[in-house]
């Protein structure tokens, strides 16, 4: 989140801009950026109405001596 944060900071100069001179906008920006980058978005599911694990009783593969916690893969079926 941090890294993908800092690089849409960056696309965006007019945006870094306004955060670095008006620091009362940090926050405000931090949340956009949340509502924006988060993984946890409810777009793929409104996209995919149908969308479910396809192993429900699996295991999750989860990311094993990473830096960043996450997901190797998700199977899914829609």
């Amino acid at each position: 989140m941090l890294g993908l944060g800092t690089l849409a900071l960056l696309r965006h100069p007019d945006q870094l801009a306004m955060v670095r001179e008006e620091p009362a906008q940090i926050e405000p920006t931090a949340e956009e950026l949340l509502r924006r980058l988060s993984i946890a978005s409810p777009a793929p599911l409104r996209r995919f109405p149908g969308l479910a694990l396809a192993d429900p009783d699996g295991q999750a593969d989860f990311r094993a001596f990473s830096l960043v916690y996450g997901l190797n893969s998700l199977r899914v079926t829609w």
